[in-house]
């Protein structure tokens, strides 16, 4: 059976059980774009033009990718600047066109080697913000945990009997 595409206006042939399924358009493209509710947009990062989903538009979505959508995120972030950035606190510097966190690339170039896996850079004063040699601590991911650990509940001891945690004046905490 002949019949014209509903998109493109395109004759095209079309078998009896394709058509009883609903077959109206030539082509997997045309199927597509007669299937969308969205509108193509252009990307406010790489100005590539897109097809955006309905649903997405109401979300509020506008990147074609997930590398626009980052890149925009850093570009908005306050403390960004094409040397450095902070996110969580951290400070993140770019090294040969990648950001990479300062406090990890002051360590790595100290030891001179990259961290191995299931090392950390832990900050002794707790601060994120202070990336100085001697603030730094290389450590495993286990010791990192306990450290963290014993400094959230160093504050707290388990009662023998009940064997729930009581605060050192022997409040019930938990």
């Amino acid at each position: 059976m002949k019949m014209n595409c509903v998109v493109c206006g395109k004759e095209f042939n079309v078998g009896k059980v394709s058509y009883e399924r609903g077959q109206r358009c030539c082509s997997w493209e045309c199927s597509t774009k007669n299937r969308k509710n969205g509108k193509l947009v252009h990307c406010p990062v790489c100005d590539k033009k897109f097809y955006l989903s309905k649903s997405n538009i109401e979300r509020g979505r506008k990147y074609c990718s997930k590398n626009c959508y980052y890149e925009a995120r850093l570009l908005a972030h306050e403390d960004f600047s094409e040397t450095n950035f902070k996110i969580n606190g951290y400070k993140f510097i770019y090294i040969d066109g990648y950001p990479i966190r300062e406090h990890v690339y002051i360590i790595e170039q100290h030891i001179g080697r990259k961290l191995a896996k299931g090392e950390v850079v832990h900050h002794i004063n707790y601060n994120r913000q202070d990336n100085r040699l001697e603030n730094l601590q290389l450590m495993t991911k286990s010791e990192h945990t306990k450290l963290h650990y014993y400094d959230l509940h160093k504050h707290l001891r388990k009662n023998e009997i009940s064997g729930r945690f009581e605060s050192k004046n022997s409040e019930v905490m938990f």
